[in-house]
């Protein structure tokens, strides 16, 4: 019997290399919203902090995120040729769709993002795509996912790549695979001890498969 039937994937850095394009948005728009601190520099440092820590190192008010990350998905829903695939990615979904894995997204990026990437690079194999509304509260996203899809927690693994991924599966006991190749380092994520940690696609097709 499978461990995992439901992959619940997290978009920007985990299926998806994003990294230029959140790097030239956040520059772009750095004077409209009052990013004074943001740099290049900084911006390359984001690997070893978590987005609490990024949210410090750039002095951005809590009162200005809503709004942060409106013009940020705006900026991206109109640059979505600068996001590409992450490598393997497309080879993983394709033998987990072909096994009947139930596939999903829950991601912090717009519900509109997701849809358009996907019809526009011609892949669908996900049963349902979700857009979070809480950014340091994904647990309570996650929890509103499994119940709208009468999921079974102990049969879901979610796929991500931040300490707040983490975090959020955590707290409603949901198994997480933390991916090294995404917007934090595998040093970071391991000090939160997700339930798995892996290196490359082939790594987690053989976690999930079993």
């Amino acid at each position: 019997m499978r461990r995992y039937n439901t992959i619940i994937f997290d978009f920007d850095g985990t299926l998806v290399n994003s990294d230029t394009l959140i790097e030239s948005t956040f520059i772009k728009l750095k004077d409209e919203l009052g990013l004074q601190d943001i740099s290049l520099k900084k911006i390359k440092s984001f690997k070893h902090l978590s987005l609490k820590d990024k949210i410090k190192l750039f002095n951005i008010s809590p009162l200005k995120l809503p709004k942060i990350i409106k013009r940020v998905q705006e900026e991206m829903g109109n640059n979505l040729n600068m996001i590409s695939w992450n490598p393997g990615i497309i080879s993983l979904l394709e033998k987990l769709s072909k096994e009947q894995y139930q596939l999903g997204v829950l991601s912090s990026n717009s519900t509109k993002n997701l849809n358009a990437f996907f019809s526009a690079s011609q892949i669908s194999r996900f049963e349902f795509v979700k857009s979070g509304n809480n950014l340091f509260g994904k647990d309570k996203d996650l929890k509103k996912l499994i119940k709208e899809q009468k999921l079974i927690k102990e049969n879901i693994l979610y796929v991500g790549d931040e300490v707040r991924d983490i975090e959020a599966c955590q707290k409603i006991g949901v198994d997480i695979a933390a991916v090294s190749w995404g917007f934090e380092e595998k040093e970071l994520l391991n000090k939160h001890n997700p339930t798995y940690l892996v290196n490359d696609p082939k790594e987690l097709l053989k976690i999930i498969s079993g």
